[in-house]
C-alpha cells in the first residue's frame, strides 16, 4: 500500500468526531440528516468529515433524492484493516530478536571535573529620586479690575 493511501486512511481515523460517525455507521446505513441530529454538529462540519471518510474509502455515500445516505464500505474497511495489520506485522518482526546476544559491557564513564563558579551578584541600581512637585504659581488678580 502506498504511503499516500495510508495517510488518507489515518487522517480519516484521526478525529474524534469521525470515529463517532464510524461508530454510528457500524450499525448500518444512515441518512446524513440523522447523523447531524445525533452528532449535534453543523451541516458544513458533517460535510467536511464525510468528505474525508469517503476519500479514505472506508465510507461510501449514495444520493437518493435530495438526501445522502452513508455506510461503511466493506472493501474500504478490509483495506484499512490490512493496512493496519501490515504495519503491526512489520513492527513485530523488527522487534523480535533473531538470537540472544551476550550482554554488552558497560562503557566506563569518565568523570569530568566540574568547575565551581562563583554566583553572579547583580549590582543594585540606585533608586531614582522622588520628583519634587513644583509649586503651583497662582496668578494674582488684576488690581485695576476691582
Amino acid at each position: 500500500m502506498k504511503k499516500e493511501e495510508m495517510v488518507i486512511i489515518f487522517k480519516a481515523f484521526s478525529d474524534e468526531s469521525r470515529l463517532a460517525i464510524l461508530g454510528l455507521l457500524k450499525d448500518g446505513e444512515m441518512c446524513g440528516n440523522d447523523i447531524l441530529e445525533k452528532m449535534k454538529i453543523s451541516q458544513s462540519t458533517l460535510s467536511h468529515h464525510m468528505k474525508l471518510l469517503c476519500e479514505s474509502g472506508v465510507v461510501v455515500g449514495r444520493k437518493q433524492g435530495k438526501w445522502m445516505y452513508y455506510s461503511i464500505s466493506a472493501i474500504g474497511a478490509e483495506t484499512a484493516t490490512k493496512m493496519i495489520q501490515e504495519l503491526l506485522d512489520a513492527k513485530v518482526s523488527q522487534a523480535a530478536p533473531a538470537t540472544k546476544k551476550p550482554a554488552a559491557k558497560k562503557a566506563e564513564v569518565k568523570k569530568t571535573e566540574v568547575k565551581k563558579t562563583e554566583p553572579v551578584v547583580e549590582e543594585k541600581k540606585p533608586e531614582p529620586e522622588e520628583k519634587k512637585e513644583k509649586p503651583v504659581q497662582r496668578r494674582q488678580p488684576d488690581v485695576w479690575l476691582l
